[in-house]
């Protein structure tokens, strides 16, 4: 099992064994059990070719990226709220639902499947299509579908455009992730 060691030592560590003792330099001091030393923990060097710039612009798109994913799973129970307000999607999408029955938690929890389910699916392709087409492409592609299923969600009225939505934001983040994955594979030194 490896554990924030690997930053630290560039190398694998059996176990996880690192504690926080102070800083050495500017940065946080990790003494590792299995080496006795503390070495200050630094940021990625950018691989060849790459700015420093470029790679912080990339940080900034996947934090960015993170957020997006993180907002539209927290806005999903209020956007059924709303939903369920203007046009009553318990009577006309799910009718054995009542006021007190908890339908909103179905129907959230169906939704929330079904977009990890298809995310995970979409991930698993994505490789092999950016393999063929670019990483870039297969990144930037998923960020407009998750850029056009956001902006369709607020405008749904039942159930089933909202599952929808959902779904089509989930072939962006299943692309997205796993090209965030990819890219940084580009975008940072890897030492031996």
């Amino acid at each position: 099992m490896a554990c924030h060691c690997i930053v630290a030592f560039r190398r694998p560590v059996s176990t996880c064994s690192c504690v926080v003792v102070g800083k050495v330099g500017n940065g946080p001091s990790f003494l590792c059990a299995n080496s006795g030393t503390a070495r200050r923990m630094r940021l990625p060097r950018p691989a060849d070719g790459v700015t420093a710039s470029q790679l912080l612009g990339f940080y900034a798109l996947v934090s960015l990226t993170i957020a997006i994913f993180v907002f539209i799973n927290a806005a999903q129970p209020t956007l059924l709220l709303a939903i369920r307000s203007r046009s009553s999607i318990s009577t006309a999408e799910h009718p054995d639902a009542g006021e007190n029955s908890g339908d909103l938690g179905d129907i959230s929890g169906t939704i929330l499947v079904a977009a990890e389910v298809t995310a995970l699916g979409v991930g698993m392709l994505s490789g092999m299509v950016s393999d063929g087409i670019g990483r870039r492409f297969v990144f930037s592609g998923g960020l407009v579908v998750c850029a056009l299923a956001t902006a369709a969600c607020p405008s749904s009225t039942t159930f089933a455009h909202v599952l929808a939505c959902r779904i089509a934001f989930s072939v962006g983040t299943g692309s997205t992730a796993t090209m965030i994955t990819a890219l940084l594979a580009d975008y940072v030194h890897v030492q031996d």
